[in-house]
């Protein structure tokens, strides 16, 4: 792709459980994407009033998006190195998610902790 991240619209209403940090955007709730997309592309995921809500990675199948930020953030070489300096939350309501994912900016695989604040 020519831009660094695709896009993807969201269906009305299916935001929610991004606002709940849930990691994951199933089939089901994507109203558009940038076509051309491919396995491992960074995208800005939006909502139908094009609010953007975080940045993941695109992988056709089921589950479409895996997120990596719930906020509109680069996702660069300093991005796992700021997100392992950030103290976790230890309390009973947060979720923490270890995700090893494929990125095609990199030369072997990045194990990114994706933290619910």
């Amino acid at each position: 792709m020519e831009n660094q991240y695709g896009e993807i619209v969201l269906q009305k209403g299916r935001e929610q459980s991004l606002h709940r940090k849930h990691p994951w955007i199933f089939s089901g709730a994507i109203h558009s994407a940038t076509k051309g997309l491919a396995d491992g592309d960074l995208v800005k995921v939006y909502d139908k009033q094009r609010n953007c809500l975080g940045t993941g990675i695109f992988a056709p199948g089921s589950i479409m998006v895996r997120m990596l930020s719930f906020d509109d953030v680069a996702i660069d070489s300093l991005f796992g190195s700021q997100r392992s300096k950030a103290p976790m939350n230890t309390d009973r309501t947060s979720s923490n998610f270890l995700l090893t994912l494929p990125m095609h900016f990199a030369s072997s695989m990045v194990k990114v902790m994706v933290c619910r604040a």
